[in-house]
């Protein structure tokens, strides 16, 4: 009797052995879904448990920030539930697309993401691309229950940031903080003003491994809010439909001619340029901008030192 008891209390022991460590492996796989892998991997650690605070690293990544356009007049017509049934079959389509280009979600954010591409921005405009096209056709689905078309609004920085734990004993928080975060969601905030499905900086573009991939378009210097110097800015054409997508590479040259001609302070034969472009596709948004900026400029007087930088005041 004393043997078999002493069996069956050691293989109660091996069960619930057994158990706690199929528990304690449920928390670490569930734990890894609020803060990514990758996040810890960056910190040298291979478990969230093994992260303390104060933990920190510095990398050079791409931050992307993505944005539902108009979201708030969109969750104005929905109950709350719709709205988070809503994010949720959004979320559910692009977050894929952003692991599979070599990104994670660092922070959902209600109506938008912010995503962090340690590879550079050549796979995160990839990533930008792809998400544009799911978006189109997750519109094409909607469209067939009658419901509204979701906008999507993209704009990125490549840069330096810190990656670390902050809090205090009793609550610890995965963090970044860098002026890259504020300048990517800067330039995101920018795409609704230039009608743009993609922005990126000057820093992103020069950091392309291979940036025969994709087709661009110069919008200019601007001056971003809470920065002291200008950003140049760039418009990815890829992610457009393919209808206007056709038509701004085959007006690829014309804008360049008519921004040339902007910036030499050649405002009416700027603005014509532009009138070109613009009769032949009235959803050209970019280039409906700078003609009525150059229609506007022709009455102005001009400062010697002028240089065409935009100005733009909110976030």
């Amino acid at each position: 009797a004393g043997a078999l008891e002493t069996a069956y209390l050691y293989q109660k022991g091996l069960q619930e052995a057994k158990e706690r460590e199929e528990a304690i492996r449920s928390i670490h796989e569930v734990s890894q879904k609020f803060v990514p892998h990758e996040f810890i991997k960056f910190l040298g650690k291979d478990k969230l448990t093994e992260v303390s605070l104060g933990d920190l690293v510095e990398k050079e990544v791409t931050v992307l920030f993505a944005d539902i356009r108009d979201f708030t007049t969109i969750s104005e017509f929905l109950t709350p539930e719709d709205n988070f049934l809503f994010i949720n079959s959004f979320n559910k389509r692009m977050g894929p697309i952003v692991r599979e280009n070599g990104g994670f979600i660092m922070q959902y954010l209600g109506d938008g993401f912010m995503a962090l591409f340690p590879d550079g921005s050549q796979t995160a405009i990839r990533a930008s691309v792809e998400m544009q096209a799911s978006l189109r056709l997750y519109n094409k689905e909607r469209g067939t229950k009658n419901s509204f078309a979701v906008k999507l609004g993209i704009g990125m920085q490549n840069g330096n940031l810190i990656m670390g734990i902050t809090g205090d004993i009793e609550r610890l928080d995965a963090a970044i903080i860098s002026d890259t975060v504020n300048t990517a969601s800067r330039i995101e905030g920018l795409s609704k003003h230039y009608g743009s499905s993609i922005l990126l900086t000057d820093i992103c573009k020069k950091n392309l491994t291979n940036p025969e991939e994709f087709d661009f378009r110069y919008l200019g210097p601007v001056q971003v809010k809470g920065k002291q110097k200008p950003i140049d800015i760039y418009e990815c054409i890829n992610g457009d439909n393919a209808a206007l997508l056709k038509h701004k590479l085959q007006t690829l040259n014309t804008f360049e001619k008519g921004m040339k001609l902007y910036f030499n302070r050649e405002f009416a034969m700027a603005a014509v340029t532009f009138q070109q472009i613009v009769k032949k596709e009235n959803t050209d948004s970019a280039a409906k901008l700078f003609l009525n900026r150059s229609a506007h400029m022709i009455t102005q007087e001009i400062d010697e030192d002028w240089r065409g930088i935009a100005s733009i005041s909110y976030k």
